[in-house]
């Protein structure tokens, strides 16, 4: 029955494969149907006779074979077996090898048996079972199979909804019946052309992961299928993996090239030039260099393919941001087949490409082209009523390029051709706008009345308007500008500017006054102030003396006294400011000086009988800066404005939390250093007759980073059984002021939980002067299975925990190891493996049984920031990323056993296609106890076999200033490698037609050849200011290129002029101990400048000359700036504080050496050396904890122990210092309306009879 159920089985496959293989467009199928039709309405008698006669006349046909097996099924269901076996037995004696033969032999089988001649069926359905299991029989079916796949890739002719004809396919169907005509085939031809077919169609579906799949295969059975390597790089090319794209298309190009198939060539030619445009769009001008000779090669080539192949050029180099380049090809395209019917399309995209790339006039020729050329062309109202809008981008182009003549006329031409267009005034205002820039004011008031004249209803009339009458007032012609603001109101009066209008018009009539000091004054120099007034001829002025340090002691503050009503109090001087040039309705902006010389504070009311303005005026030579930091720490700094020479003894007050307080008197150097409240918010600092000085302080930063206090638990190994002893150790380190200190003698609390989180027990603990605690404890032979923790606690400081886990095992008596040959391999190489099995005693391991796999594990290999400091601060994730399985995909897989060495040599087989990647290899062994043991190792694969990093020593210099530059070169595993190249110098100029939005051009190189530890210098010069490129080109051992770049800015002086103060070094990682050479660029000149080093605090501080506009500031390093620092300048300048910081990284870490000192047997002492040094390698002493483990435990449960760095430098210290200044400070007095009843009680009192009060307004209301 098996037999007979396969049998069938494979009957009616080979059924549907015959019933496809009808061909559904011929005449005679509707007649086989007609004549088939008494069998499905119960008359099978009838059917059977029909069919008869129908084979009859139409002997020879598919149909008629057909119908022969119909007519002996329907004798059969007519209950007539004899008749049934006669038509059987007939079609095989006249087709036995036909596709309906095994049917056929099916029926008579069952007619024997209906006729009780079952003995006579046998022979039957032993040919049908060979007919059906052979190799032949199968690869026949697979035949069928794959040609019905091929008709529906192919299709077969239909008619649409419309009625039109088409050519219907079914690609998943196609797919279906390959995959089964390669599941069947036995013959490689056979497979070769279904994987061909499977590749096809999967292409035409987009399906890109199935193309690669049986591009794959494919290439297995013929690696020189020029359809297999084009489909797939196509379909990598779609899946972003370029290089794997390029790989596979440069191996097809010259088996298409020297084939008749054009098309084929056209199509790898076209995605080979959509990689290198996909590397162009990035600036790689190389790239777009060889695809446009790859396509311009195949354009001669290949006539057949010309257009087609032009306008992927023409479109690709639009897809970039080539524009002008696009439309050039689109109009050579246009010129070169002028009869092709993409014309119009090609010739709308050189519009839109000229348009784009800023040639509107040429945009506008090419309209007016494909106007006359194609009128019955869809596209054309559109491109007739774009006209309008090009000419808009035309004048707005010009105007952007300078061409200020050539945008006006632009705007000219645009009103005279669409005069009607809703942005024609627009155009006028637009003129208008560029004659005010060129300050040809009576042209743009021309133009103004000509927006309101022409444009008058529209709404942008009144904005012509609003802007001429701005103009006079701006030219000083006030009656015309008044009486066009009234204009506006009269003429518009619902439109927005009318309002404004009128805003204008009460301000032109009403008085203004304001007064203010721009800038601290000069002692034994009259203060100058700033007075601005209207429509007021004289000002009274009354100047009085104020105590400031007694105002901020009341107040806290040294602003406020804006407030007070100073009418009727007795000034200390008076004066008269005549407004010269008396005008009614403008406005005057002057400099008065205040009568006053010595240092000290005065408030200054100037005003008539409306008005009255009060401002602060200081007289001081002094000026302070103050850093303030974590916990109100304070760093006060205070010097003479102009010289910066320091002030001794001013005193320092600050209004804090506390109130207003003194904390102390600067030393010789003008600094003061100590604690405020934390809630600081102003500092005064006062130096007697050299004047006083203040500043509002600004919160301390707030960041989320900064070191915190831990405790880092382990315990001497990562598992024990029950019934073992348990040590462990703890280290303690503080935070204090940022800093991770050593907290001397501690007290902590211990508790040890099982894996039920039970709290078994708990002790005190004292730890010793270093922070480290250490115990023992023993687990009871009952101790339960799992994980267990340790819990510390410090008072007042935190809880810290470590686990460890409790298995009952017995110690593995092998151990595995990997050892990859090489550290890397290039693509294409057999990756070699040695594994290594030994017992724990050391001895190796014969004749073990090694089951081993390997998976690839895509990777992009780049060479490291030389400033990445995630090794040193920052949380471990580097085994998190290597234990990560994403992408993860078995290439290969083996077993083996050791030899007499113990050691298995594994291979795996690499494609110089594949893409880069990391080959993990890992080999499982059985030991003794029934435990696996496992091992893995990896190792980069790569296509080019090295990278490069180029480094300049700074990223900003002065043209023709010396410019270091170092080369490195490494193999993806990061060791160093000598290879040569050159170190090409680009100029990066601004090109928006490009989509990068820039554009290189090659100004010089020079040779680079890296020495054995992958490293060169070279000494270069920027010729001029702007962007400049440093790009290594070079070729690895198989011809690749290998690149890298990096930007340096050139910047002359007077560039920096306008700008502030930078920092600049060539690398931020340093050691403790070394000493950091700082660039400070200064647009200033300053004898005394303020460097400190800061972190949550001022940790130090010193005064260096800034004596050019380049200094080079020289900083040891030293415990205390580990693990980051901040360097900070603070430049006093001639109005402002120039200031810059950059951040240092110091290392500061210990290096312990663990070394055996000989050899013993088991039970023999061994002695262990221990080294400790810092980082510049100098012995130090230190406190240690040593664990003696049997390696054996790992192979139980992996070390999982954390690394101590990492735990404590877990994140960066926080910056948190800000800096505040009196540099720049300005007062901006008030204004109202005069109190009218303090002037009127003034006013009637006699001269003498003022009413006084204290000179120094000590009262200070």
């Amino acid at each position: 029955m098996p037999a007979r159920r396969l049998f069938v089985g494979l009957l009616a496959l080979l059924a549907l494969a015959a019933r496809s293989d009808a061909d559904p467009t011929a005449g005679r199928d509707a007649a086989l149907l007609e004549a088939a039709a008494p069998l499905v309405e119960g008359d099978p008698g009838a059917a059977a006779e029909r069919l008869r006669r129908f084979r009859d006349a139409h002997t020879g046909t598919p149909e008629a074979r057909e119908a022969w097996i119909l007519e002996a099924r329907a004798w059969a269901v007519a209950g007539r077996p004899g008749d049934a076996l006669e038509a059987a037995i007939a079609f095989v004696r006249a087709h036995p090898h036909d596709a309906w033969a095994g049917r056929a032999r099916h029926l008579a089988a069952e007619a024997y048996e209906a006729l009780g001649r079952a003995g006579e069926a046998t022979p039957l359905l032993a040919v049908m079972a060979e007919a059906t299991t052979s190799p032949q029989a199968l690869d026949a079916f697979a035949r069928k199979l794959l040609e019905e796949g091929r008709r529906d890739i192919e299709g077969v002719d239909a008619t649409d909804d419309l009625g039109r004809t088409i050519r219907a396919k079914d690609l998943p169907r196609a797919a279906s019946a390959l995959e089964r005509a390669l599941a069947l085939a036995a013959d490689d031809g056979l497979r070769r052309e279904a994987l061909a077919w499977r590749v096809r169609g999967a292409e035409e579906q987009g399906d890109h992961p199935a193309v690669i799949a049986a591009a794959t295969r494919l290439l297995d059975l013929d690696k020189a299928s020029a359809l297999a390597l084009a489909a797939r790089g196509r379909a990598r090319l779609a899946t972003q993996d370029t290089a794997g794209a390029r790989a596979d298309l440069l191996l097809a190009l010259p088996l298409v090239a020297a084939g008749e198939d054009a098309e084929a060539h056209r199509r790898v030619v076209e995605a080979l030039a959509a990689e290198r445009f996909l590397a162009a769009g990035r600036g790689d001008e190389a790239a777009l260099e060889e695809a446009t000779d790859r396509l311009r090669a195949l354009i001669a080539a290949r006539p057949a393919v010309a257009p087609e192949a032009r306008l992927f050029l023409a479109g690709a180099l639009h897809g970039i941001g080539r524009m002008e380049e696009a439309a050039a090809e689109h109009r050579a395209f246009v010129d070169r087949f002028p009869n092709h019917a993409d014309v119009p399309r090609a010739r709308e995209m050189a519009i839109d490409e000229l348009a784009a790339a800023g040639r509107h006039e040429d945009a506008l020729r090419d309209i007016e082209r494909f106007l006359t050329a194609h009128p019955d062309d869809p596209r054309w109202t559109t491109l007739r009523d774009r006209r309008p809008q090009l000419g808009w981008q035309l004048a707005t182009s010009r105007l952007a390029e300078g061409q200020r003549d050539a945008a006006i006329q632009a705007w000219r031409d645009f009103l005279q051709q669409w005069p009607t267009d809703n942005r024609a005034p627009d155009a006028l205002l637009a003129i208008a706008a560029v004659q005010v820039e060129d300050d040809n004011v009576e042209a743009a008031l021309t133009t103004w009345r000509e927006v309101m004249g022409r444009y008058g209803k529209t709404s942008q009339a009144p904005i012509a308007a609003l802007r001429r009458a701005d103009a006079l007032e701006g030219a000083g012609r006030l009656d015309e500008a008044i009486e066009a603001y009234e204009q506006i109101a009269k003429t518009w009066p619902h439109a927005g500017e009318a309002g404004e209008a009128a805003r204008r018009l009460q301000r032109l009539r009403a008085p203004e006054l304001r007064i203010g000091q721009p800038q601290v004054g000069t002692v034994g120099q009259a203060p100058e102030i700033e007075v601005v007034t209207r429509n007021i001829e004289a000002l009274d002025v009354r100047v009085h003396a104020l105590d400031l340090e007694a105002w901020f002691r009341e107040k806290g503050t040294i602003l406020g006294v804006e407030s007070l009503a100073l009418e009727i109090v007795k000034p200390d001087v008076t004066a008269t400011w005549k407004t010269a040039s008396y005008a009614p309705f403008r406005r005057f902006e002057a400099k008065q000086s205040v009568p006053v010389t010595q240092a000290g504070a005065y408030v200054v009311v100037a005003g008539d009988t409306q008005l009255t303005a009060t401002s602060l005026v200081l007289v001081s030579d002094v000026e302070c800066v103050v850093k303030k930091g974590e916990r109100g720490s304070l760093l006060v700094w205070v010097f003479e404005r102009g010289s910066e020479q320091p002030v001794a003894g001013a005193r320092v007050l600050v209004n804090d939390a506390k109130g207003v307080r003194e904390l102390g008197a600067t030393g010789a150097d003008g600094v003061w250093e100590g604690r405020a409240d934390g809630a600081a918010k102003q500092v005064f600092v006062s130096a007697g007759e050299r004047g006083v000085a203040s500043t509002e302080l600004a919160d301390a930063a707030w960041s989320s980073e900064g070191l915190s206090t831990k405790a880092y638990l382990h315990t001497d190994r990562p598992v024990y059984r029950p019934g073992d002893e348990v040590s462990w150790r703890a280290v303690f380190l503080q935070v204090r002021d940022g800093q991770l200190t050593l907290p001397g003698v501690t007290k902590g609390l211990i508790e040890v939980l099982d894996a039920r989180n039970n709290v078994l027990t708990r002790d005190e603990i004292v730890s010793s002067a270093s922070g480290t605690f250490d115990g023992t404890f023993g687990l009871d032979a009952l101790a339960s299975i799992g994980t267990w923790t340790l819990r510390l606690t410090v008072p007042r400081q935190g809880t810290w925990t470590g686990t460890f886990e409790v298995e009952a095992y017995r110690k593995p008596e092998l151990l595995i190891d990997i050892a990859p040959t090489q550290p890397t391999y290039a693509t294409g190489d057999t990756v070699e493996a040695t594994v290594n099995v030994t017992y724990t005693f050391g001895a190796p391991a014969a004749d073990v049984a090694v089951t081993w796999e390997a998976f690839r594990q895509p990777r992009a290999f780049d060479m490291p920031d030389p400033d990445d400091v995630s090794w040193y601060l920052g949380a471990d994730t580097s085994e998190r990323a290597r234990s990560s399985t994403r992408g993860l995909s078995r290439i290969a897989r083996g077993e083996g056993k050791t030899d007499e060495a113990g050691r298995l040599a594994i291979s795996v087989t690499t494609a110089e296609s594949d893409p880069d990647a990391e080959i993990l290899v890992r080999a499982v062994i059985e030991d003794v106890t029934g435990r696996f043991v496992m091992d893995e190792g990896r190792v980069p694969v790569t296509r080019l076999d090295h990278m490069a990093l180029v480094r300049p020593g700074l990223k900003l210099v002065r043209p023709k200033q010396t410019l270091r530059v170092e080369v490195r070169t490494v193999d993806a595993g990061l060791a160093p490698v000598a290879r040569s190249g050159e170190l090409i110098l680009l100029r990066v100029v601004s090109d928006v037609t490009r989509l990068a939005g820039e554009a290189t051009r090659r100004e010089s190189s020079w040779p680079v050849a890296t020495g054995a530890d992958g490293r060169a210098e070279l000494s270069v010069s920027l010729p001029a200011p702007g962007r400049w490129r440093l790009r290594y080109e070079g070729r690895d051992g198989r011809g690749r290129l290998v690149v890298h770049e990096t930007d340096v800015e050139a910047r002359g002086d007077e560039e920096e002029e306008s700008r502030d103060a930078r920092l600049l070094v060539s690398r931020v990682l340093f050691r403790e101990g070394d000493t950091a050479e700082v660039l400070l660029r200064s647009p200033v000149r300053a004898s005394q400048a303020l460097l400190t080093l800061e972190a949550g605090t001022v940790l130090e501080h010193r005064f260096v000359a800034v004596e050019g506009p380049s200094t080079v500031l020289k900083v040891p390093l030293r415990a205390a700036h580990a693990p980051n620092v901040v360097v900070a300048i603070a430049i006093p300048g001639p109005d402002r504080l120039l200031e810059a910081k950059v951040e240092l990284v110091v290392v500061r870490q210990m290096d312990v050496r663990v070394e055996a000192v000989g050899e013993a047997r088991p039970g023999e002492p061994l002695d262990i050396a221990i080294r400790t040094t810092d980082a510049q390698g100098r012995p130090v002493a230190a406190e240690v904890g040593l664990s003696v483990v049997d390696e054996a435990i790992f192979g139980i449960a992996p070390d999982s122990t954390a690394s101590i760095a990492r735990t404590f430098l877990d994140r960066r210290r926080a910056h948190t210092v800000v800096t505040s200044t009196s540099l720049g400070t300005a007062f901006h007095g008030s204004t109202r309306e005069a109190n009218r009843d303090l002037l009127d009680q003034q006013s009637a009192l006699d001269g003498g009879a003022h009413v006084e009060v204290q000179h120094a307004l000590r009262l200070a209301r």
